[in-house]
């Protein structure tokens, strides 16, 4: 089921990647990612190992910040990516976290 939703929730790019995709293979890639999504909803709830995941300090930490994650993330990496190309992900990542705790 994890591999399923993993996998499911990424339907529409990879659909996309396909040299000619016809607007059939969207329609379904976009029920796939509904279909993946109420799949992670219930791994979430029904899986204790998932559970136990989501409920750890530093996972709430992560929920509660990350609509500031959302917004902060991409101008950093911008704004960092030209500057740090090979080492972006390593700076990128405590810079966006740090100025989401800001936020």
């Amino acid at each position: 089921m994890l591999v399923f939703a993993v996998l499911g929730i990424n339907a529409h790019w990879l659909a996309s990647i396909h040299s000619n995709p016809s607007p059939l293979l969207f329609d379904a890639s976009t029920l796939i990612e509904v279909v993946a999504a109420v799949a992670f909803l219930w791994l979430a709830l029904c899986w204790t190992t998932a559970r136990d995941i989501l409920e750890r300090p530093r996972v709430q930490w992560l929920g509660v910040r990350s609509f500031s994650l959302y917004l902060v993330h991409e101008p950093i990496v911008v704004l960092l990516g030209p500057r740090f190309v090979p080492l972006t992900i390593v700076f990128a990542i405590p810079v966006a976290l740090l100025v989401t705790q800001l936020f």
